[in-house]
């Protein structure tokens, strides 16, 4: 006696939803166990794609977002296995919707401290004192802020600091590979141009400040990598004693700006500071973010 449940066919329909179009396809496999099935080449994984080259579907692209396996009741076994009904809805990308190998993006600002020592130049700040002659025997301060005889001071100022935050979505055994990428990066600073919707950075603006990686489902991890902004500078001024004018300074985001003071007594025996050098440090060595494969075709 045939086998009615194997005149089973395979189903597509296609539905509007508010959150975009979405199409279920239901489809019949044999095997031994629900594992076997998922394991099957046949069978729809999490976030496949269906896109224009599929017939049934014409100029947009759906995500696998859910895979439902049942055995279908009273259909007789063979030496195939049991008959087992596979309903996979593909849904279009979106925040709900998230699936492997996709990513988003956001850009925010965060107030930060910092301790500034020096202005552009002479003519942004007021002087009230002493004039002429009589403030002859006092140090000439230019671009230096809260000079003492210990040198420049500086003050705590706060700012906005531009932080890009982009979010991937990865299969859970994965994740350790992506790390080990991420771990190299971190505390670097890109040595390229760094490029996506959000714009460009400069070489040496961007530097890798935070990971967190969250389970979503048992298969998927998300995993949110940090970058903090810091614009390249050109033209800062800074005032030295030991060339009697300010020098212009050019200096990437992440590099480090000081100047060397030494102690001298002028002619009144007054000790005062001179500026000697100034000097542009390297904090955070580069990296290459190409390897975290952030290219045009990852986002939502």
């Amino acid at each position: 006696m045939p086998d009615i449940y194997e005149s089973y066919r395979n189903t597509s329909t296609l539905t509007w939803t508010r959150e975009g179009r979405q199409i279920k396809r239901t489809l019949y496999l044999r095997a031994e166990t629900e594992i076997a099935v998922l394991g099957d080449p046949d069978c729809p994984q999490r976030g496949d794609c269906i896109s224009s080259e599929d017939g049934s579907v014409v100029n947009f692209r759906v995500y696998c977002a859910e895979v439902e396996v049942k055995c279908v009741s009273g259909a007789s076994a063979t030496e195939d296995g049991f008959l087992w009904e596979v309903a996979a809805m593909y849904k279009q990308l979106s925040f709900q919707n998230p699936t492997v190998n996709k990513a988003r993006w956001s850009v925010g600002f965060r107030p930060r401290q910092y301790l500034m020592k020096s202005v552009g130049q002479e003519a942004d700040q007021e002087h009230y004192g002493l004039t002429g002659s009589a403030a002859s025997r006092y140090p000439e301060v230019t671009t230096q802020i809260n000079l003492t005889s210990d040198g420049a001071q500086g003050v705590q100022v706060d700012e906005m600091t531009e932080v890009l935050t982009i979010e991937f979505w990865k299969y859970s055994s994965t994740i350790s590979e992506f790390l080990g990428v991420v771990r190299i990066l971190k505390d670097t600073v890109n040595n390229a141009a760094f490029e996506g919707p959000w714009g460009s950075y400069d070489i040496g603006e961007v530097r890798l400040s935070g990971i967190t990686v969250t389970q979503v489902v048992h298969e998927m991890a998300s995993v949110q990598v940090e970058f903090s902004r810091s614009p390249n500078k050109t033209g800062i001024q800074v005032y030295l004693d030991s060339l009697g004018t300010d020098v212009s300074v050019t200096k990437n985001g992440w590099q480090y700006l000081w100047v060397r003071y030494i102690k001298d007594k002028d002619s009144a025996k007054d000790v005062r500071p001179l500026a000697v050098d100034a000097h542009v440090a390297t904090i955070y060595q580069s990296g290459d973010y190409t390897t975290l494969g952030i290219t045009d075709d990852i986002w939502l």
